[in-house]
């Protein structure tokens, strides 16, 4: 990755830049309203442009807070004709559990018992079944998975993995840490 933490690494994807050419070097500082994207980008090419999942790029709290509300349209970097995501994605849900938004600020909800990053995949595969073929589109989905994921402070993997797991054996150099 460009950078171990999550907004900035998501800034440079986004724009192309490293993060401190952005603004955003670290977590909680949105995307400058003058940065262009990639999906800017597409959208002159003439695609349909699509996001889906973890945005991270709206909020500079705690002036700006979107963490857990819909990011208005003008913090979402150009992201106009399909949005179902959350600024904060561990905001918003847990492993089987919880919501993100629509472009129009409602609640899109993770269907119960269903795992969060299979609802992410759902909701690119509902963005590429309506699409009319008319126009070429581009996809960007954002899953928040492998990392830390929610204030139950611990790591939540599809149900069975910790049974899977349960006999792996700790690298050397991580004994004794969380996680």
């Amino acid at each position: 990755t460009c950078q171990p933490v999550c907004g900035p690494a998501r800034a440079a994807l986004q724009t192309g830049k490293y993060p401190a050419a952005v603004g955003c070097w670290r977590n909680n500082i949105h995307l400058p309203l003058d940065q262009k994207t990639i999906a800017h980008w597409f959208l002159e090419w003439g695609y349909e442009v699509g996001y889906v999942g973890k945005w991270h790029l709206a909020s500079s709290a705690p002036a700006i807070d979107y963490r857990g509300k819909p990011v208005p349209p003008q913090y979402r970097g150009g992201w106009k004709d399909w949005w179902i995501a959350s600024d904060v994605l561990e905001f918003t849900s847990h492993a089987y559990d919880g919501h993100m938004f629509r472009a129009d600020g409602s609640l899109y909800q993770l269907p119960a018992g269903r795992y969060r990053a299979d609802c992410v995949c759902d909701a690119g595969l509902e963005f590429i079944r309506t699409r009319s073929g008319d126009r070429p589109w581009f996809l960007f989905l954002s899953f928040i998975e492998p990392h830390h994921q929610n204030d139950h402070n611990r790591y939540e993997g599809p149900e069975g993995s910790k049974q899977r797991w349960a006999d792996y054996q700790v690298p050397g150099d991580l004994v004794g840490t969380e996680g």
